[in-house]
């Protein structure tokens, strides 16, 4: 799918959630998980997204020329705009999800780069000041735990010679109020959402503090532990060479995936991994991972996943080549495979069958795969014998792997044409459920354990159906 512009999005990612979204997501589900529809955002270097009442904001850097920009997408208008003149890639949206507030740059004489807080209500567009103009420094980081208080980070010096940090902006007065302090020449940090929502969590480097915001002492607290705590649950990722899922016990599961950044699905029942060129998908007991196969772009460094309210959508940067952010739609695969053995020897249902592109011979002439060529793992659901002595294998996908579409797929062949069902919400065609027949790869045969010959592939149909299809 050809990539989009800032401005072309804006009238086409409005209506991205249908009224009725809210997915049970199991692992089951997160096994056959694969992205339906990619639309991109070209142009912008995500630092962060969030979710509003119905939308999602982007913030990070324009590609061509380095300047902050905040993109509001306002799915109850059906159509997006970019902020005015941020001075600062980072938003906090309201505890209601129905206002976002920002760094609005503000002119000076001297040069001196300064903001001013806005607010500004989704329904209407309209923007309000929150703040006096004030001078951000390197910081500019922002969260909205309470619907009265703002807080956000800020390099300004303090009468006693210490640096002022981390503030607490009163909406009523516009006040703001020292949180922390740090010793001059120390580096601005970022805050994020705390433990509670009269707490903010500032990371400074590899320190965190859990910062009270009715300017109790700050604590040290362990940075994982808040910001990548499962919702609801006593369990948090810890991510490095391995994704670790931690208690207060110790690690209780891990996964063979260094990733650099996550965020569990709303309810805690599975979590997005950006793993460099690769985004995948867990259970919340990572007891196995899925690549996320459909999104657009031959290469990709992904940061910042988010899995939208609803569960059928996503968001997530990508560095690579020409930095962009994808919008993306989720749903699950079926393949399913009709294959004919010439043998008598009929195989039970439920038996599994691998299919592959190379072979060995072991010593009682029987074949094997060499399981690097590995394409496929299906389970047999029904066998019939044939007239002619042979037997019949219909078939479907198993195991957690994705990619068996693509693996399977003879690349000479022409791409499928899918049949679609498809419906108009809020002025925007949703795919619901696609399907489509490939032609499979010339050299792939079906094994199954102790049966003594390979299967030729007759069929291979596909659907996808979006995880909140009605």
């Amino acid at each position: 799918m050809k990539p989009l512009s800032v401005v072309a999005m804006m009238a086409v990612v409005g209506a991205f959630t249908p009224a009725w979204a809210g997915v049970e997501l199991t692992p089951d589900t997160i096994a056959r998980l694969v992205v339906m529809d990619d639309r991109t955002v070209d142009g912008l270097v995500a630092r962060q997204v969030a979710g509003t009442m119905g939308g999602v904001v982007l913030g990070g850097t324009e590609d061509a020329s380095g300047k902050p920009l905040i993109m509001l997408v306002d799915v109850g208008q059906g159509g997006t705009r970019a902020l005015q003149s941020p001075a600062s890639p980072y938003f906090a949206v309201s505890p209601d999800g129905a206002t976002v507030a920002y760094w609005r740059s503000v002119a000076t004489e001297d040069g001196t780069a300064m903001g001013e807080l806005m607010a500004v209500d989704l329904a209407s567009g309209s923007a309000t000041s929150l703040s006096p103009p004030q001078v951000l420094g390197a910081g500019g980081s922002v969260v909205w735990p309470l619907p009265s208080n703002l807080v956000y980070a800020a390099s300004r010096p303090q009468g006693d010679g210490k640096i002022g940090m981390l503030w607490r902006l009163d909406i009523g007065t516009g006040r703001s109020y020292c949180l922390l302090t740090a010793a001059p020449g120390a580096g601005v940090g970022r805050v994020w959402a705390g433990r509670t929502a009269d707490e903010a969590l500032y990371v400074s480097g590899a320190q965190a503090m859990g910062v009270p915001i009715t300017g109790a002492a700050p604590e040290a607290v362990a940075v994982d532990k808040v910001l990548r705590r499962q919702p609801g649950g006593k369990l948090w990722l810890k991510l490095g060479p391995l994704v670790e899922l931690h208690n207060d016990q110790g690690v209780t599961a891990s996964l063979g995936l260094r990733a650099t950044d996550a965020a569990w699905a709303p309810g805690g029942g599975g979590v997005l991994l950006a793993a460099g060129p690769k985004l995948c998908a867990a259970p919340a007991d990572l007891s196995f991972v899925r690549e996320l196969k459909g999104l657009a772009g031959l290469t990709h460094e992904f940061v910042v996943p988010m899995w939208r309210e609803g569960m059928a959508e996503g968001v997530v940067g990508d560095l690579a080549g020409r930095p962009s952010v994808h919008l993306f739609a989720l749903g699950t695969e079926t393949v399913d495979v009709t294959l004919h053995f010439a043998m008598k020897q009929a195989p039970r249902v439920g038996t599994r069958t691998w299919i592959a592109t190379s072979w060995r011979k072991l010593t009682d002439g029987s074949l094997k795969p060499n399981w690097p060529s590995l394409k496929g793992c299906f389970v047999v659901r029904s066998v019939r014998k044939d007239s002619g002595g042979g037997v019949t294998v219909e078939a479907e996908n198993t195991g957690t792997q994705g990619g068996e579409v693509e693996r399977l797929r003879d690349p000479k062949a022409k791409a499928p044409d899918p049949s679609q069902i498809a419906t108009t919400v809020a002025g925007r065609r949703v795919v619901w459920v696609q399907r489509f027949e490939i032609a499979a790869r010339k050299d792939a045969l079906a094994w199954i354990y102790q049966m003594p010959a390979l299967g030729k592939i007759e069929t291979i149909k596909v659907e996808r159906r979006r995880l909140d299809a009605p």
